[in-house]
């Protein structure tokens, strides 16, 4: 699957001077393949798993990989408009992610509220020997720190989707206007021949040729 890279136009579009948005987008890509297909590896209709006092039970798991495999339906969905150069199937795209940063900040709120009770940390020889608020608060800020990092993420990846849409856009209004040229430069050449002049574009009806062009358009 290829596509002509809209970063090689006469007004190139570069993060941080240098990675253009389609590199990015195509980097993003990939990596959120990894993730979904991961999502829908793991996710178990059988096993409850659980972590650090936290239960994920089979219904969550499928509905994370249920998520899993939308993203991969709406990763090819963008793969097919930056090919196509077209911003629709790229829309698919923009609105999961925007719907998945919510969803993050909606869990790390609340894995952050129950860590708040501490229910994260048992009470052990560590704990007492350095403390159990101390502890408890240290697992609340990387919490805090890791639900950020992930939204902000996944925020920058939804920036990469719409810059690349509105190049693509750019792209469709260029070649739009290209063909009126075109298609208008075609009236007026049949317009002088109509006006008796068959080598107007040469000589002093192109004058006459274009407005009379304008009329039939």
């Amino acid at each position: 699957m290829t596509a002509p890279l809209l970063s090689n136009m006469a007004k190139p579009y570069l993060f941080l001077g240098y990675f253009s948005f389609e590199t990015i987008m195509l980097a993003v890509l990939g990596i959120h393949t990894v993730i979904c297909i991961s999502l829908v590896a793991l996710a178990s209709s059988v096993v409850d798993v659980e972590m650090y006092g936290f239960t994920l039970n089979t219904t969550l798991q499928l509905v994370a990989g249920t998520w899993g495999l939308l993203g991969i339906v709406s990763i090819v969905s963008a793969l097919v408009g930056w090919s196509q150069q077209r911003e629709t199937p790229m829309a698919v795209y923009f609105w999961y992610l925007l719907i998945s940063a919510v969803v993050l900040a909606v869990i790390f709120v609340y894995l952050a509220t129950n860590n708040s009770k501490c229910y994260f940390i048992h009470e052990d020889l560590q704990t007492q020997r350095i403390g159990y608020s101390f502890l408890c608060s240290i697992v609340a800020s990387a919490i805090f720190f890791v639900g950020l990092a992930a939204v902000a993420a996944v925020l920058f990846a939804v920036y990469t989707i719409v810059q690349v849409q509105g190049m693509i856009r750019e792209s469709v209004r260029e070649q739009l206007s290209e063909r009126s040229r075109l298609l208008l430069r075609e009236k007026q050449i049949e317009a002088a021949r109509a006006a008796g002049c068959p080598d107007s574009w040469r000589n002093g009806c192109q004058y006459a040729s274009y407005h009379q062009a304008q009329r039939f358009a």
